[in-house]
């Protein structure tokens, strides 16, 4: 139902969401990929391609989109709708160019070739070669026009092609070999889970961003121009070296969330997600220490709180004024935690997850408030919504040399892992 949704909003050309969240979705604010410089070496080599690999679908964009501007090195072939044969060789076009919906004749225009249908695949043989706006692609391009009008650009790459990518897009490349391993594990049976879930859906199974998992494609650019590598060598080596291996809930993928920085201890799963397994129970660690956002503050003057607590109240049909108290209700910040508010005449309460979607840039719906004079005073823990594993807690764990096993059996208590593939 959820992806029926969010593929009913993207139609419509509009914003969406994922259950509740607001910045992240399911996969959460991630720890950050490495800032490794494109280059032959950190890119491209001569390693077999992986085999027996499911495909996946990834949306390029959190909506659908009006035009893509698109490029590429070498000749390709395009298909229309599901055509088992080419329609047209297309010769490269190094320079960028728009794709488009067009409405006479009904279809899709690449270049100055339009194509009738709603469908356009993209095929080449030297892939990675496709740009779309400003990022590079394994594997094929396909463009969805929709009756809306707009246009969605689907990746269609075998999965641990695309777990390449997302091991270096979700984690540091400066994080230890153990870490990054429990990392394409969870981020597999995430992918996984998701394309059995969305397997009647017609476009897409997830999101090249943090709505699903961070995918940056082969390599990008950054506004400066500047080229980075969003795989490498390594990446791909420690998604061939846990092939195969995926998290099990009796016996079933599940929804393997995970957090950059749970602050000390992690979420329990079923405050946030509706499908969140049992064994998503909150753990404590002390292995995210290191972490910038382990701990963290936030000040707001009184003006602003007052400003943002009486836009949420007046949705509710309640006028609030100036806030004059404020009291942590719940014994344990999180997600769930209460807040009660007070401006001398009424007291209204709030979630924590309802006051971090209200207030601009909170790290974490895990905080206690202060009240002074002057300021609403945040003190918080950690950065994402805390379920699951915390990539920075299985970076502080990795060092001190806990296996893979060790890790995902901490964050997944009773977790099942099933055997490397060769």
């Amino acid at each position: 139902m959820r992806a029926r949704l969010a593929l009913l909003v993207l139609i419509l050309g509009v914003g969406f969401a994922f259950y509740w969240r607001s910045t992240e979705k399911q996969n959460p604010g991630h720890a950050g990929p490495g800032q490794e410089d494109a280059s032959p070496e950190s890119t491209i080599d001569s390693e077999e391609p992986f085999r027996d690999s499911p495909e996946m679908r990834v949306s390029l964009t959190n909506s659908s989109r009006n035009s893509f501007r698109f490029a590429c090195s070498q000749p390709f072939e395009i298909y229309l709708e599901e055509a088992s044969s080419p329609q047209q060789r297309m010769e490269p076009f190094p320079d960028e160019v728009t794709v488009e919906a067009t409405t006479n004749p009904l279809g899709i225009q690449i270049g100055a070739e339009t194509f009738p249908g709603k469908l356009i695949r993209l095929k080449t043989s030297a892939s990675p070669d496709f740009w779309v706006n400003d990022h590079q692609y394994r594997g094929e391009i396909w463009f969805h026009r929709l009756d809306s009008g707009r246009l969605l650009a689907v990746n269609h790459v075998p999965l641990e092609e695309y777990l390449g990518s997302v091991v270096d897009s979700e984690m540091p490349a400066t994080f230890p070999d153990n870490a990054r391993k429990a990392q394409a594990i969870i981020a597999r049976t995430y992918a996984l889970y998701r394309r059995q879930e969305t397997a009647d859906e017609p476009y897409f199974d997830l999101y090249a961003s943090t709505l699903s998992q961070q995918y940056l494609g082969f390599q990008y650019r950054t506004n400066g121009g500047r080229r980075l590598a969003g795989e490498s060598k390594i990446s791909r080596r420690l998604a061939r070296e846990t092939a195969g291996q995926v998290c099990l809930y009796e016996g079933k993928l599940f929804s393997t969330y995970y957090s950059a920085v749970c602050g000390g201890k992690t979420t329990e799963g079923s405050i946030l997600f509706p499908d969140a397994v049992p064994l998503l129970q909150p753990v404590p660690c002390e292995y995210c220490a290191a972490a910038e956002l382990y701990k963290w503050e936030r000040r707001w003057s009184i003006r602003q709180a007052s400003d943002y607590l009486s836009r949420e109240f007046s949705r509710r049909g309640i006028r609030f004024g100036e806030l004059t108290k404020c009291e942590n209700v719940s014994p344990e910040p999180g997600p769930a935690a209460r807040f009660r508010f007070e401006d001398g005449r009424i007291s209204q309460t709030l979630t924590g997850q309802q006051i971090r979607n209200l207030f601009p840039d909170l790290p974490s719906p895990t905080f206690k408030l202060e009240l002074t004079d002057e300021q609403l005073h945040f003190l918080g823990a950690g950065h994402g919504h805390g379920v699951g594993l915390c990539q920075w807690g299985a970076r502080g764990m990795a060092i001190e040399e806990k296996t893979v096993e060790d890790i995902l059996n901490h964050y997944y208590p009773g977790v099942t892992i099933t055997p490397r593939q060769d």
